[in-house]
Formats: C-alpha cells, sequence, structure tokens
C-alpha cells in the first residue's frame, strides 16, 4: 500500500500545484476582465455561462473521468485496451457535438430575446459553437493521461490550456473593446476554444513521444464508456440544465415581483461574477483531490481492498477541508478587503460575509461526487443531484418571495441544497464502504476553527495588515496541523518524482 499511498500523495500534490497557479492565474484574469468589460459586460459574460456550461456537459460526458476510471482499471484487469478506449471516446464526443450544436442554434434565438430577454447576448453565445465539440476531446486526452496516473502531463495539459485562455482573453479585450463591449465579450468567450485546442495539441505530442497502451482481443470498449458516462453525463445534464434555468427563472419571479430589469441582472451579476465567486475562490483543492482519488479507488474497489478505498476517502476529505477551513474564516473576516483587491469593488462582499461558513462543505462536495462515481454508482449519483438542483430552482422562487429575503434567494438556495446533498452523499459512501468516522478528528478540525478564527480575530483587532495577518495566520495554521498530526508528512517524505 506505501506505493499507491506515495502515488495518491504525490498526484494530489501536483495537481493541487498546478491548481493553486491556474487560479492565481484566473484571479489575475477576473480582475482584468471585470475591471475591462465593466458592470454591462460582467452581465453578459455571466448570463452566458449558463448556457455555454449547459452544451458543453453535454458535449464533454464526463469523459474526463469516465476515461480515468476504465483506463486504470483495464491497466489491472486487461479488460478493456485503453487505446481503443481512448478512440472510442473521442468518437462518441464529436457523435455527440454534432447533435449538440444542431440543438443550440435551434434554440439560441427563443433563448435570447424570449427567455433571458436580452438581444445583446446573441453574439457572445455563438462563441459557444466553437468550443462544443472540443471540450470533449480534451476531457478525453486528460482522462487517459489521469488513468495512466501521470498526473504531471495531464496537470500542464490544464495549466496551459488556462493560460492560452487567461492570456487570449485579456488580449482580445484590450483590441476589441473599441469595438464595442459585445464585440469584446464574444472574443473573450471565444478564448476559451483557443484554450482547449492548446490542450490537445500539448496532449497529442504526449501521446505520440509515449505511445499508447494496447491489448489485443478486447471488446465492448464502447458499452464500457456508454455505461459509465451517459449516467455520469445525466447527473452533470441536470446540473447544469437547472444552473441554464436559473437566470430565467430568476429574471422571471423578480419580474412578477415588479422589480426592474435592469435591477434584476445587475443583481444576478453580483452575485454571480462576484459574491459565488469569492465565496467558491478554493475550487481548485477539491478539483484536484476528485481528480487524483479517482483511479486509486476504483482500482482498490475492483479488488474489494475497503481498507485501502477507506483511507483514500479519508485523506481527500481532510486534505479538502484543511484548506477550506483557512480560506473561509478569511472570507468572514476580510470579505470587503478581498473582494476589493481582486474585483475593485465591494459589491457582494456583505454576502459572502454572512453566507461563506455554510459554504464549507463546497470544499468536499466535488471529492465527494467523485468518490461515490469511483464506487460505481453513477446511476445515485444522477438521482440524488437531479434532486437538489431542481430543489434548488424551486428554493429560489419560493425564497424570493419572503420580502427580507428577495435577491438573496439564488445564494440561499445555492447552499442549502450543497450542504444536504453533502451529507446525503456522504452517507451513502459509508454505508457502502462500512466507513467510519472518527469524532476525534471531527473535534480537532472543530477546534482547529474556531482556534483560527480567534487569532485571526485578534489580529485583525490590532489592525494588524491583511496580507501580514494572512502570512502569520498560515504560519500558525501549518505549525498546527502538523504538530498535532492533522497532516502526516511522511508520504511525502518517502515519495519520489
Amino acid at each position: 500500500m506505501i506505493k499507491q499511498n506515495n502515488t495518491f500523495f504525490i498526484n494530489t500534490l501536483i495537481i493541487l500545484i498546478t491548481g493553486f497557479i491556474i487560479k492565481l492565474l484566473g484571479l489575475i484574469n477576473r480582475i482584468f476582465i471585470t475591471r475591462l468589460l465593466g458592470p454591462s459586460g460582467m452581465g453578459l459574460y455571466v448570463l452566458s455561462f449558463p448556457t455555454i456550461m449547459l452544451f458543453i456537459s453535454i458535449s464533454g460526458l464526463s469523459l474526463n473521468i469516465t476515461t480515468s476510471k476504465l483506463v486504470s482499471e483495464s491497466i489491472k484487469n486487461k479488460k478493456y485496451s485503453p487505446k481503443i478506449l481512448l478512440f472510442k471516446s473521442i468518437k462518441l464526443s464529436l457523435i455527440i457535438s454534432v447533435f449538440t450544436i444542431f440543438v443550440f442554434l435551434l434554440i439560441i434565438n427563443p433563448l435570447v430575446f424570449n427567455w433571458l430577454r436580452n438581444k445583446d447576448l446573441y453574439i457572445p453565445l455563438l462563441s459557444t459553437v466553437f468550443l462544443i465539440p472540443l471540450v470533449g476531446i480534451s476531457d478525453t486526452l486528460r482522462g487517459y493521461l489521469n488513468g495512466i496516473k501521470d498526473m504531471k502531463k495531464s496537470s500542464i495539459s490544464t495549466l496551459l490550456e488556462q493560460i492560452f485562455r487567461i492570456l487570449l482573453s485579456i488580449g482580445f479585450l484590450y483590441v476589441f473593446l473599441p469595438y464595442g463591449i459585445i464585440t469584446a465579450t464574444f472574443f473573450c468567450l471565444i478564448a476559451l476554444s483557443i484554450g482547449e485546442i492548446a490542450s490537445i495539441i500539448y496532449c497529442l505530442v504526449i501521446f505520440k513521444k509515449i505511445g499508447l497502451i494496447h491489448y489485443q482481443n478486447t471488446k465492448n470498449e464502447m458499452n464500457a464508456i456508454i455505461k459509465i458516462s451517459i449516467p455520469s453525463t445525466l447527473s452533470r445534464l441536470i446540473g447544469n440544465f437547472t444552473y441554464f434555468l436559473e437566470p430565467i427563472l430568476y429574471v422571471w419571479i423578480l419580474t412578477k415581483l415588479n422589480y426592474s430589469a435592469d435591477k434584476i441582472q445587475n443583481s444576478y451579476t453580483i452575485v454571480n461574477a462576484y459574491t459565488l465567486s469569492l465565496l467558491t475562490l478554493g475550487s481548485f483543492v477539491s478539483t484536484a483531490l476528485s481528480t487524483s482519488v479517482v483511479p486509486l479507488i476504483s482500482e482498490n474497489y475492483a479488488i474489494n481492498n475497503l481498507s485501502n478505498v477507506n483511507y483514500y476517502i479519508k485523506k481527500t476529505l481532510l486534505y479538502s477541508l484543511i484548506p477550506g477551513i483557512f480560506i473561509t474564516i478569511f472570507l468572514i473576516l476580510y470579505s470587503s478587503e478581498i473582494m476589493k483587491l481582486i474585483y475593485g469593488t465591494t459589491f457582494g462582499s456583505y454576502e459572502v460575509c454572512k453566507f461563506a461558513i455554510f459554504f464549507l462543505p463546497y470544499y468536499i462536495q466535488a471529492p465527494l461526487a467523485s468518490i461515490y462515481q469511483a464506487l460505481g454508482k453513477s446511476k445515485s449519483i444522477f438521482f440524488i443531484s437531479s434532486i437538489f438542483n431542481f430543489l434548488r430552482l424551486l428554493l429560489i422562487v419560493i425564497l424570493a418571495n419572503i420580502n427580507w429575503i428577495n435577491y438573496d434567494s439564488l445564494i440561499i438556495a445555492t447552499f442549502i441544497t450543497l450542504d444536504l446533498s453533502c451529507i446525503i452523499i456522504l452517507y451513502k459512501i459509508k454505508k457502502l464502504t462500512s466507513l467510519k468516522v472518527s469524532y476525534n478528528n471531527s473535534i480537532t478540525l472543530v477546534i482547529l476553527f474556531l482556534f483560527t478564527f480567534f487569532i485571526t480575530l485578534l489580529f485583525k483587532t490590532l489592525s494588524i495588515n491583511i496580507f501580514l495577518n494572512v502570512l502569520l495566520v498560515f504560519i500558525i495554521y501549518i505549525f498546527v496541523i502538523l504538530k498535532f498530526h492533522i497532516i502526516e508528512l511522511n508520504n511525502f517524505r518517502k515519495s519520489k518524482f
């Protein structure tokens, strides 16, 4: 198990470092975009995203996790050929992409003019046509690299995609802003497609260099892909479909309550572009862990090694919560300062301060979903996410009718369904794997949160500069974690790159 532990720790560390760099670049990108586009441009950018996410989730077919799971299992049992899995996945993605583009072009007119009631969205949304076929290909290629546990190359691929996207989006804004906000927003979104192309080219060069693993006389690869990807995609599709419906319902209910269109769009932009963006600041951590844990849990669960499975589950949840606690504390105490630093505004900072604690489970949501999927429960994930995504829409409508909530209905509905879904998935994982959660460890994390919170509050009360406060608290935080063995470094010391 030592070798597997080392692989897990090192792969996680690689993806975490890459994720941190990407997040840092993303913040820089956000700073430029929000300040260059301004409120009206950000409104177009934010309102476009639910539609973009819906259609790329269809074409993507969850092929990153699907390919990763099947390739890692095939290396163990040689049931399928990894090379054929890769080619079949790309073929399936391209077929679906043609259908997806057709549907998208069919609904774009009513979507823009009747549902979202903003004709300026038409041109920016057309950028999705270029992105749709690229996402499935890049996801599949990275999934193969994750499946063979080559996290370095997979992370570089992701990093290249983000670097191209960020640099080009900023560059396009400077070039095309003189031609108007609509044109600038369109090219800012086109940068997403160019980032995917850069990632694909890198992966193809790598595959030519290292070759693809192939086993003779295997069959039913396509059936295996469909069996996993379709339920997983349906799960994501429901999520993205409800995300697609979110601005439509939000606009509809607040319009019915006699709020002006400008005020509604401004509120939706603030919540999505500023408040939720800041509340999910540490998403790179959970994304990294979600990616690195899937192959290991799939392998060990396939051979019924529950002790290893439980070990990785516990480590994944712990490593997700540790940075989540630190980030949440600073969001509570310094929401205005952080918002001003990143976005050049304090819009939405009060909501960040008020709701940050309720978003702490966000840091384990993606890892829990990936773990449950790695345990072969894609269908169950589909039903759980479907129920809670539709519940979220219902809550948005219901809560908007309460006078003291109104505009906050979106953010409150989000954290209620987030927290409940995490509880249910964790319960199901415990039942499936006989996972035993140590109450001592849980109490330790609560104490760690309270201790760090009051230390941070003390430094703030003493008027210590926010940057110095972050540095001092971070040093104390790491010292406490290591001193009380909340995280062990032995595995990292033994590991070799």
